[in-house]
């Protein structure tokens, strides 16, 4: 916005009007109310301290209006408040703000506008003391004059194409208007190349905020997204370590696939067969009949990787065939969760 500023300046457009050339007052409106300028000067003309050849407006909000009485006629289309630059600089928090140089020049900033913006001759202990209590405001901030021209600067940085819109004037006599044209007759090209540049500028601007929102948006989905994707994985590592558990430590045992593992610890050479076989919570019990020593079969039943632990739990002689037999306790590995 500088360089239009200055450019909109540089051919003779736009032009600020000095805080001594202007009285500034602010007014309440009801809400929807539009005035037009015939209608502004009619109602509040009357609280000027002089007759204004012009008056000023920018609509802040929907029930708030700056107004400024100009003192002097301009030739410039743009006039540009110098009051109005500062308050686009100045923080919204209620505070006094006076910028010291030889005329001392005074803002009231009360919830959230500017409720004052004038010149002041001399530090007036009186006029100070009666906008405090006037706006129930305790702080005063004092800057020197190299600040005001740093806050002038940052309030054009800060100036939107509305607000160019809102100051603009058209109210143009014929007598002026030739004048004009026959003092700079290059001025309809500049005029079109100045509102070429407003326009170009307005949509870049729209553009540029457009933009903004949509990063904005698309960062708080990201982040949404990002925290959808943690909850996932970590559901997803919670339903895999549960499936391992599972799969691991509560896997049933195939009955049929243990029996088949029995009888293959049984050879056929082997002088030996099973005569009993029992599967339950507990894990297998079974017992083998056998003329041999009953540590062969333990030391083959332990070699089967299914098997946690295998213990002789008895042995007995069998009356009738005097063969031993032998009750062996199987402990299954990864069974009811042991």
């Amino acid at each position: 916005m500088q360089k239009l500023f200055n450019l909109l300046q540089h051919y003779g457009i736009l032009t600020v009007v000095p805080m001594s050339e202007c009285y500034f007052l602010v007014k309440n409106l009801p809400k929807k109310t539009k005035l037009s300028k015939e209608l502004i000067k009619l109602n509040f003309e009357k609280y000027a301290p002089f007759t204004a050849k012009k008056v000023l407006r920018y609509q802040v909000n929907a029930e708030q209006l700056y107004l400024w009485f100009v003192k002097k006629e301009y030739r410039q289309f743009i006039l540009m408040p110098e009051s109005y630059l500062i308050s686009l600089a100045l923080p919204p928090q209620e505070r006094i703000y006076i910028f010291q140089g030889e005329i001392n020049k005074v803002f009231v900033i009360a919830k959230g506008v500017m409720q004052e913006a004038f010149e002041l001759a001399d530090d007036d202990t009186v006029q100070l003391s009666l906008l405090q209590d006037q706006y129930a405001i305790q702080s005063v901030v004092k800057k020197s004059a190299v600040e005001y021209e740093q806050f002038l600067k940052k309030g054009i940085e800060k100036l939107t194409p509305q607000a160019l819109l809102s100051f603009w004037q058209l109210e143009f006599s014929k007598d002026k208007i030739l004048s004009y044209i026959l003092e700079k007759l290059t001025y309809p090209i500049l005029f079109f190349i100045a509102f070429f540049i407003l326009v170009s500028y307005t949509q870049s601007y729209f553009m540029q905020k457009k933009q903004t929102t949509l990063e904005e948006t698309l960062h708080s989905l990201k982040s949404q997204n990002k925290v959808v994707k943690n909850q996932i994985y970590n559901y997803n590592n919670k339903v895999r370590m549960l499936q391992n558990f599972t799969d691991k430590e509560l896997r049933q045992p195939d009955a049929f696939g243990i029996i088949n593992l029995l009888y293959d610890v049984i050879k056929p050479e082997d002088k030996a067969k099973l005569v009993y076989f029992s599967f339950d919570d507990s894990g297998v019990q079974i017992r083998i009949e056998t003329k041999e020593d009953g540590i062969r079969y333990l030391n083959r039943l332990n070699k089967i990787d299914i098997f946690k632990s295998v213990v002789i739990q008895s042995s007995r002689t069998n009356r009738r065939t005097k063969e031993k037999i032998f009750t062996f306790a199987i402990e299954l590995k990864g069974y009811n969760g042991k």
